[in-house]
C-alpha cells in the first residue's frame, strides 16, 4: 500500500523521537487520515512484540484486517470476549478485556505498545495497564509506547502528558481537507425550537438528563426530523442523540416520514447492531440513529451527513461526531454537518467552526453563536417590513468555514431568510437593521437595503445601494452595517479622563514597563482611550 505524504512524515516523526530518547510518544491525527495505516506500517518495519489497544470493539477486526493488507507476513490475533488468542507476533485487544488478564499478558513480554483513541489513556484501567506491562519507564530502551488521537485533549480536565512525553506529529483537519484527503465540511446551524440556556453543565459538558429533556420535546423533535427532511433528505446520515430512546423517538419519526432509518445502541444485541451498520454503510437504509456509540470506531466513508441531535459543549467529542462523515469517497463532495440549539457567550455550543483552529474563524463562531437566543426572541415578536419585504424568525443559519469569501472578511451573525420569492441576509443591532436581498425571478445579483428606521445619509446610499455580486454584497453590507452602527453608538469622549481610565492606564504601564511621557491628570477621555488601546496591544504581543 502506497503512503500518504503525512503518513510517511508522521513515520518518519517518530524515529526520529525514538533516536533522541521519547520512548512515550503521542500523535494526533484526524479522524480518516489513516491511524491504523500508519501503526500498521509501523509494526511492519519494527518487527517487534506487539499489543494494540482498542476502545471499542468494532476497531479490533478493522485494525486485524488493516494489518494483514499492509503486512500479510505477520500474524496477529484477537484478544476479546470469547477470543482470547495470544502468542501471535500482533494482539489486537479491548481494554476491557486486558484489565482482567494483566498477569497473562505480563507473559507476552510485550516491546511495542499501541493505544488507539489515546485519549482515553489519563483514565485509571490504561494507567494501569501501562504500568504493569512496563511502558511508564522513560529510560527504557526497550519498551516503546505511542498513541494515536484526533483529539488531545480531555473534557474532564485530566492531562495526556501523565502518560506522553511528547506529540512528535501533528495534522489538522484542515490542512487535510486542502490536500484532498478529507472532504470539506458544510455546515447547518439551526437556532431555533430549542433553548439550552437553562441546562446546566457538569464535568465541561450539558448535564445528561437536563439535555435530554429539552431535545425529547415535541417541538426539538419537529426541528429536527424536518431539517433532515428538507436539508438532508438526499444525504446519508449518522444521527447522534442524547439516550437511547432519544435515539428510537427520532427513528420512529423519521420513518413516519418516510425516510429509511436504523437504530443501534449499547444494549442491542450484536448481530443486530452488525447487521444494522451493514445496511446503512450498503446504502439499504439512509439514516442510522445511535447514542453515542458511533462516536469512535465506526468507519462509513459513504456517510456524507452528521446530525449532532446531541448538542455539546466539548470540543474533543464533537470533532470525533464529525470526523464520522470527512473519509473521502468516490462522487462524495463534501459532508454536511447540522448542529441544533441556541445558549448563551458563556455555554457555547460547538459547531463546524470548531473543526478549525485560527483566529479568524474563532471570530466567526461567535458571531454565528453568541446571540443566538437572543436573536430568535426579538425576531418571533417583532416582523420588519421593508417595503413589501417580510422577515419572520430565524430559520437556519448556513455556513462554510473554509470558504475565504467567509471567513476573510465576514465578522457579523447574518441571519438568512427565504421563501418562495426571495433569499434575504440581514444583520441587525438596535433600530438599525441592513438587508441583501435577492429575487428568485430576477437571479441578477443581491440588492443592498437598510431598514427604514437606520439613519444613511443620500451620499452614502448612492454608495452602497444598487444590485451586487455576492461576495461585493457582503462586503458592502458589513461597511455599511459598521458605519450606521458607528455614528449610533459612537462614544462620548469629550472632558477629562475618568478616574476609572486613569486606573486602568496605570495598571497596563507597570504590566507593559512602559513609562509614561505625559501627565496622566491632563488627558482627554480621547486620549485615555487612545492610549489604552495602544498599551492593550502591546501587552497582549509581550503575552504572545
Amino acid at each position: 500500500m502506497d503512503l500518504r505524504p503525512y503518513q510517511l512524515e508522521c513515520l518518519q516523526a517518530i524515529d526520529a523521537k525514538l533516536d533522541q530518547g521519547i520512548n512515550r510518544q503521542l500523535v494526533v491525527l484526524p479522524t480518516g487520515s489513516g491511524k491504523t495505516v500508519i501503526f500498521s506500517e509501523l509494526i511492519h518495519r519494527k518487527k517487534l512484540k506487539t499489543l494494540v489497544i482498542a476502545h471499542r470493539i468494532e476497531l479490533l477486526q478493522q485494525a486485524k484486517d488493516k494489518l494483514k493488507k499492509i503486512a500479510p507476513d505477520i500474524k496477529s490475533s484477537i484478544f476479546c470476549g470469547r477470543k482470547k488468542d495470544l502468542g501471535k507476533q500482533v494482539t489486537i485487544a479491548s481494554i476491557l478485556s486486558t484489565t482482567r488478564a494483566l498477569e497473562t499478558l505480563k507473559q507476552e513480554n510485550f516491546q511495542l505498545l499501541i493505544i488507539d483513541e489515546a485519549h482515553h489513556a489519563p483514565a485509571k484501567t490504561y494507567k494501569k495497564l501501562i504500568k504493569e506491562l512496563g511502558f511508564d519507564n522513560i529510560d527504557s530502551d526497550k519498551r516503546l509506547l505511542i498513541g494515536f488521537t484526533a483529539t488531545p485533549y480531555r473534557g474532564d480536565g485530566e492531562a495526556l502528558n501523565e502518560i506522553f512525553q511528547e506529540i512528535v506529529y501533528h495534522t489538522t483537519i484542515k490542512k487535510l481537507v486542502h490536500r484532498g484527503y478529507l472532504v470539506k465540511p458544510q455546515g447547518i446551524h439551526v437556532s431555533v425550537g430549542i433553548d439550552l440556556r437553562k441546562v446546566k453543565k457538569v464535568g465541561g459538558d450539558f448535564e445528561k438528563q437536563q439535555l435530554r429533556k429539552v431535545m425529547i420535546t415535541e417541538e426539538a423533535l419537529q426541528v429536527v426530523v424536518q431539517t433532515i427532511k428538507t436539508q438532508a433528505s438526499d444525504r446519508r446520515g449518522i444521527i447522534f442523540t442524547v439516550s437511547i430512546d432519544h435515539a428510537k423517538l427520532l427513528q420512529k419519526r423519521l420513518k413516519k416520514e418516510k425516510i429509511s432509518c436504523g437504530v443501534v445502541y449499547s444494549g442491542i444485541d450484536e448481530k443486530k447492531r452488525e447487521r444494522t451498520l451493514k445496511s446503512f454503510s450498503r446504502g439499504k437504509i439512509k439514516f442510522i440513529t445511535n447514542a453515542m456509540i458511533l462516536t469512535e470506531g465506526f468507519d462509513c466513508p459513504v456517510a456524507d451527513c452528521m446530525i449532532n441531535a446531541s448538542p455539546t459543549q466539548n470540543r474533543s467529542l464533537y470533532i470525533q461526531k464529525a470526523g464520522r462523515v470527512l473519509r473521502p469517497y468516490p462522487e462524495k463532495e463534501d459532508a454536511l454537518i447540522i448542529d441544533f440549539g441556541y445558549t448563551n457567550k458563556k455555554h457555547a455550543l460547538r459547531t463546524v467552526i470548531d473543526l478549525f483552529g485560527d483566529a479568524k474563524l474563532r471570530k466567526i463562531r461567535k458571531a454565528c453563536e453568541i446571540k443566538d437566543g437572543e436573536q430568535q426572541k426579538n425576531l418571533t415578536e417583532n416582523t420588519e417590513t421593508v417595503d413589501d419585504l417580510k422577515v419572520g424568525h430565524v430559520t437556519k443559519e448556513h455556513y462554510d468555514p473554509l470558504d475565504p469569501e467567509k471567513t476573510g472578511g465576514i465578522h457579523h451573525k447574518w441571519i438568512r431568510d427565504k421563501d418562495e420569492k426571495r433569499t434575504v441576509f440581514y444583520l441587525t443591532e438596535g433600530t438599525t437593521r441592513i438587508y441583501l436581498v435577492r429575487y428568485h425571478h430576477k437571479n441578477d445579483g443581491w440588492n443592498v437595503l437598510r431598514h427604514r428606521k437606520s439613519n444613511v445619509s443620500e451620499e452614502i446610499q448612492k454608495e452602497y445601494f444598487g444590485i451586487h455580486t455576492t461576495k461585493k454584497a457582503f462586503e458592502l453590507g458589513e461597511s455599511l452595517f459598521e458605519e450606521v452602527v458607528h455614528k449610533s453608538f459612537k462614544p462620548k469622549l469629550s472632558g477629562k479622563a475618568t478616574e476609572k481610565q486613569l486606573n486602568y492606564l496605570k495598571v497596563l504601564m507597570m504590566q507593559t514597563r512602559v513609562r509614561p511621557k505625559f501627565d496622566l491628570e491632563k488627558l482627554s477621555k480621547a486620549q485615555a482611550s487612545k492610549y489604552i488601546d495602544s498599551l492593550s496591544s502591546k501587552r497582549y504581543q509581550r503575552a504572545m
